[in-house]
């Protein structure tokens, strides 16, 4: 029975905005109009269904990426594929194009759309059935989960996480995601918790905790009131489930008029699979207050084109119900035949446990005796796991107590059996030990003492060094200041008086050749002028006064690409930070050095001075594809002792990787081993 994709179309549409939506986002917007014409062809394909054709464009996408050299579109073409093959249910090659994106967002430092893509990795290995795998790839990325990454990256972990507990049947594990993944969606983004307490509304449903089920349904209904047209598909849904909700519940008139509710919504939109579903629930309410006819006749209208197999699923166990009541064999066991077909498709146990129980009936029925006890069978399986599933959120903890309570036990009683063994020999060595016991405590003294005395040597060794340096450090600074000062003030000021002077002239009886050697000494007075204001910035840069440190970086980046012939790209990954002064200035010089050495030295064009923050650490990266240099030789080079120095200053790593294909320099600072002056 094959499955119809327009019910989906509204999910789909999503993950395909949020595809290009971060593409958008982490280049800036698109470099090229190509590049925006293959995204919009890549939209028009998926809105017209014509996933193959999606396909050839993403096959584009990929090319140019390539040709370009741009890593980043590639992987934009590798997502659509991945999400193309996921909604189509083809999970090798869903799983074949995810395994090439995870690599590219690792060596972008992307760290959370790297999270994102190692969660997608889980779930597809979940829907493969290898849950354990599942876990060990979740279990693995938890150290990573942190608020350094995007909340979008992790309200997808959790909701990946909760997913794989529903499935092995862990439902207090579920319901604490759901609510983590609750606690980071915004309290004005009604879409996101109306489909969030769905969700937790249909896990306490599953194990027929009615009353709370009913509780976050009306929380989910909540978020969609007054906006019922922008959000029909998930405020149908929600009427749908709080009319199942009600049935379980036996009030039946309010279930009624929760399924009415969902079919008025859905009256002439082409969702067949909300529409059937709601269908579904007024033939269930029909049929349990004894109007069986006008259930019969809902069943006998549904067209199974365009239904999940979960859908076709439930209404063939309606119908099965319908015939087994009125004892009609020849229509009820083909369709058991069609149930069996289907029921490996399904997920549900309560679906597949109503199956088996009224499958044993119909068969004992008709003295099908065999059938009978397998169907009974498998019903008795079904019904102990969702028993064990219902108790799990109750009786797991009790278990662990337990455990722990008789480990401790044991553990207990064989310390009291060694003892009662010992206590013959303990008294004879009790001498023994008290001497020993007393000069081991001299020893150890003495020791810790020596350890005390060593370690203040070397925290004053440390303290000297690191005043040194910042003495060193500051010296600079100062002598910088004087003379930005005295370049400014002093031979500046008198430049200008100087201009001044000059322009005064009466150059109306000049020559031309003497008017031409005029204009040239104003021109070259004015490029001196220049000259020193630039040198008398570098020297105490007023960016740092009026921005932080990464808008200083920035914007020293973008004064150099516009004095030079190179392009020096800046980029900033992770949360803002901020230092005292003098650790910018510091920060500020190591960044205006190595730039100032790419200038100078390495003959580059291309540069690029990348920032990233991630929990704890600073790393600091400055790029370029220059011809490099040897680092054997040139480390007695004034610029990179400087370098070496502030790195030192704060307690900082540095690794410098040179070739002819360019250079590549980082910084590490561990921010908890910041200098505190």
């Amino acid at each position: 029975m094959r499955k119809n994709l327009l019910p989906y179309y509204f999910v789909l549409a999503l993950i395909f905005q949020s595809i290009i939506g971060y593409s958008q986002h982490e280049q800036g917007n698109f470099k090229s109009k190509k590049q925006h014409s293959l995204s919009e062809n890549l939209q028009n394909a998926l809105n017209q269904l014509d996933f193959n054709k999606a396909l050839l464009i993403a096959d584009s996408i990929e090319h140019y990426g390539r040709l370009h050299d741009d890593i980043l579109f590639v992987s934009y073409g590798y997502s659509a594929k991945t999400e193309i093959y996921k909604f189509k249910e083809d999970i090798p090659n869903a799983k074949r194009y995810l395994k090439k994106i995870i690599p590219i967002f690792k060596k972008l430092r992307m760290y959370s759309r790297w999270t994102e893509q190692q969660s997608a990795y889980a779930s597809l290995l979940r829907k493969e059935g290898k849950l354990d795998s599942s876990f060990l790839v979740l279990n693995q990325l938890q150290p990573f989960i942190s608020d350094t990454l995007e909340k979008r990256s992790l309200k997808y972990f959790y909701n990946i996480k909760e997913t794989s507990f529903l499935s092995s049947g862990q439902i207090d594990s579920t319901i604490h995601y759901i609510y983590k993944r609750i606690d980071l969606i915004d309290d004005d983004n009604n879409y996101e918790l109306g489909n969030a307490y769905l969700q937790l509304s249909a896990v306490f449903y599953k194990v027929s905790d009615y009353s709370k089920a009913l509780l976050y349904i009306d929380k989910a209904i909540e978020q969609t009131l007054g906006n019922e047209d922008k959000f029909r598909i998930l405020a149908s849904k929600n009427h749908i489930a709080k009319s199942n909700i009600l049935i379980g519940l036996k009030k039946f008139t309010e279930a009624e008029t929760e399924a009415e509710k969902a079919l008025k919504l859905l009256k002439g939109k082409n969702s067949v699979e909300f529409f059937t579903k709601a269908r579904l629930a007024l033939a269930g309410i029909y049929w349990k207050t004894q109007r069986k006819t006008q259930s019969k006749d809902i069943i006998n209208a549904i067209d199974f084109e365009g239904l999940s197999n979960q859908t076709q699923y439930d209404v063939l166990l309606m119908s099965l119900k319908q015939y087994g009541h009125e004892n009609n064999w020849k229509k009820a066991n083909p369709i058991i035949a069609k149930l069996d077909n289907l029921t490996p498709e399904i997920s549900s146990l309560n679906s597949k446990s109503t199956f088996y129980k009224l499958s044993a009936d119909i068969w004992s029925a008709q003295n099908e005796s065999k059938k009978s006890i397998a169907a009974q069978n498998e019903f008795q399986n079904l019904n102990s796991q969702i028993n064990t599933m219902q108790r799990t959120y109750m009786v797991y903890d009790l278990e662990k107590k337990y455990q722990v309570e008789k480990k401790d036990n044991e553990i207990l009683a064989q310390q009291l059996a060694l003892q009662k063994s010992r206590d013959q020999n303990i008294f004879g060595g009790i001498a023994i030990f008290v001497l020993l016991l007393i000069l081991l405590s001299f020893f150890i003294v003495y020791r810790q003492r020596q350890n005390i005395k060593n370690k203040q040597i070397a925290t004053l060794e440390a303290q000297q060094n690191l005043t040194r340096l910042e003495a060193l450090i500051e010296g600079e600074e100062k002598e910088r200041s004087r003379l930005a000062q005295e370049l400014h003030d002093g031979i500046n000021g008198d430049l200008s008086v100087l201009k001044y002077k000059m322009t005064a002239l009466d150059y109306s009886k000049f020559s031309n050749a003497d008017l031409k050697e005029y204009k040239a000494s104003i021109n070259l007075l004015d490029q001196t002028v220049e000259q020193i204001r630039q040198i008398s910035h570098n020297l105490i840069p007023p960016s740092l006064n009026s921005f932080n440190l990464k808008e200083a970086i920035q914007q020293y980046c973008l004064k150099i690409n516009n004095a030079h012939d190179i392009d020096i790209k800046f980029q900033y990954y992770g949360d803002q930070f901020n230092f005292k002064k003098n650790i910018e200035i510091v920060i500020y010089r190591i960044v205006q050095e190595l730039i100032n050495n790419i200038i100078k030295h390495a003959q580059a064009t291309e540069a690029i001075v990348q920032i990233n923050h991630h929990k704890k650490t600073i790393d600091i990266t400055i790029e370029d594809n220059g011809i490099g240099f040897s680092t054997t030789t040139n480390h007695g080079g004034i610029g990179l002792k400087n370098i070496a120095h502030r790195t030192a200053y704060l307690n900082a790593s540095l690794d410098i990787n040179s070739g002819t294909d360019g250079t590549s320099v980082t910084i590490s600072i561990d921010l908890e081993k910041l200098p505190n002056d």
